[in-house]
């Protein structure tokens, strides 16, 4: 299929890689794929031949020719879009084409209660929305409305061949014990419980917080009034390095669609500690592949935490079965064929 990506997004995230995830695979399974991006973008510069197109509003009058003069160019027969601003910029393109595309629409986060009718107009012009998880696409139902065979569950994909056991560790990692959280440093993350929860671990165990974002000073502040002494290296390059040398993994979020660090974690054999919100309950069985708590429960945090740091046998049991699971439900060549019949008319 000839099949053209949008994401208007300028940073770094999980919406960003997903898109290049995806446009890799389907290349890589014959597909003609083209990607439209902003200049200057994450995305620009990971995938020098993609289309750079301005993207600049909803309303972008040049933005919306350039859309549409790619479409006619290239033939293109599903438009797949990952941010609400490319939506709406495609949607309007479509509008003007005889012979439009399949337009798709991938959700990654829950929706906000402010959106402009725009938004609403380009969601209900979307031939499938498709939610991470089945919490996300409930709260899509619910917001939105409509034909509940108009929103699809696609969960994410993993590389699984390449995220294993054995992924080589940062080197600090590599001496010691170590517990940590691998996540953006933003509102409702919880890195704030798991530094609460961090007093009631064993002495000697390493602290780590990687990541970075606007929560980051409020948490440095944190660590030192509760006489922490925790490991912020920042942004990392490479995630995995750092989940790789953690003895135990924690996701301590209190709201979350899907958690993609639950399931590199998992792919990489990982004991882990979640909470039970949103989508993270459909990735992670609890008592099975991990061990979900109370969003917003520093104490039940902390003796999930102490339980496998006590007992190398329920660790390596718990991740082993995590692997498992990854490799059956979240392989990133389910997921192609999942996107590839939505594509389909």
């Amino acid at each position: 299929m000839r099949l053209l990506l949008c994401n208007e997004n300028r940073g770094f995230g999980g919406a960003e890689v997903h898109t290049l995830q995806v446009a890799r695979g389907l290349k890589a399974r014959g597909h003609e794929v083209h990607l439209a991006v902003r200049p200057g973008s994450w995305l620009a510069e990971q995938a020098p031949g993609a289309h750079a197109v301005p993207m600049t509003s909803e309303v972008d009058p040049l933005s919306v020719v350039q859309l549409r003069g790619l479409i006619r160019k290239h033939r293109i027969e599903a438009v797949h879009c990952h941010a609400t601003r490319d939506l709406v910029l495609a949607a309007a393109a479509r509008k003007t084409l005889r012979k439009a595309p399949r337009l798709v629409k991938s959700e990654h986060t829950f929706l906000g209660k402010s959106r402009s009718g725009l938004c609403e107009w380009a969601y209900g012009s979307a031939d499938r929305v498709v939610c991470v998880s089945h919490a996300l696409r409930d709260q899509m139902l619910q917001e939105l409305g409509g034909d509940p065979a108009h929103f699809e569950v696609v969960p994410n994909g993993l590389e699984v061949d390449r995220v294993r056991p054995g992924y080589p560790a940062h080197r600090r990692l590599q001496e010691g014990r170590w517990v940590g959280v691998v996540s953006s440093m933003i509102e409702g993350k919880g890195q704030e419980d798991f530094l609460r929860a961090a007093r009631a671990l064993p002495a000697g165990v390493g602290l780590l917080l990687a990541g970075d974002g606007p929560e980051r000073p409020g948490l440095e502040r944190l660590a030192v009034e509760l006489g922490l002494e925790v490991w912020f290296p920042g942004f990392v390059p490479d995630p995995l390095a750092y989940l790789a040398g953690l003895e135990v993994v924690v996701v301590p979020s209190r709201r979350e669609t899907f958690s993609l660090v639950c399931l590199e974690a998992m792919a990489l054999a990982r004991p882990l500690v979640a909470t039970r919100t949103g989508g993270i309950p459909e990735v992670v069985e609890d008592g099975l592949t991990g061990t979900l708590v109370p969003p917003g429960d520093p104490a039940a945090l902390g003796r999930a935490v102490v339980a496998y740091l006590d007992s190398s046998e329920l660790a390596a049991g718990h991740g082993r079965q995590a692997r498992l699971r990854a490799v059956e439900r979240f392989s990133v060549e389910i997921m192609l064929d999942m996107l590839e019949r939505i594509y389909r008319p």
